[in-house]
């Protein structure tokens, strides 16, 4: 006997497929959890791979963002997981799946800032959107043993 006679039985796929389509439903629904500006999942961000960015104007969309940092990336090897962007409050977290790009562009927020001498105002940065000098960090500067309570 040959897997031949199975052949007949192949024309019952549609019917599986169409129980498929509610599968996809439940996929849908999963998407709608996340924030829209966010995509990662959230087991993704480490800290030592993640920038904190602050000083960012309203009218910041992500597209800009992304355009600042992803040349980072490129060059160290490492790509953007997600972009969290909170323009309304004034900060983001650009978060990559390794820390050397993190390092880079804190290296190069830190060597390209220039501060007016009279005011301390900076003035001038790699990292600007609509003429503003965004601050530009690690998530966390060192990484803490134990639980990570705060009690300060």
């Amino acid at each position: 006997r040959t897997h031949g006679k199975d052949n007949p039985h192949h024309n019952h796929d549609p019917t599986d497929s169409a129980s498929g389509p509610s599968a996809t439903t439940t996929t849908t629904t999963n998407n709608t959890n996340p924030p829209p500006q966010s995509r990662m999942l959230s087991n993704q961000r480490t800290p030592e791979a993640t920038l904190f960015i602050r000083n960012i104007p309203d009218a910041t969309k992500e597209p800009e963002i992304r355009s600042l940092f992803e040349s980072y990336g490129v060059d160290t090897g490492n790509r953007i997981l997600g972009i969290t962007l909170n323009a309304n409050r004034g900060f983001c977290f650009v978060d990559f799946d390794g820390p050397a790009a993190v390092n880079a562009i804190v290296a190069e927020a830190q060597r390209s800032l220039v501060k007016d001498e009279r005011t301390g105002r900076k003035i001038e940065s790699s990292f600007m959107v609509h003429g503003r000098v965004l601050e530009v960090d690690q998530k966390i500067k060192t990484l803490q043993a134990g639980g990570g309570a705060k009690e300060s």
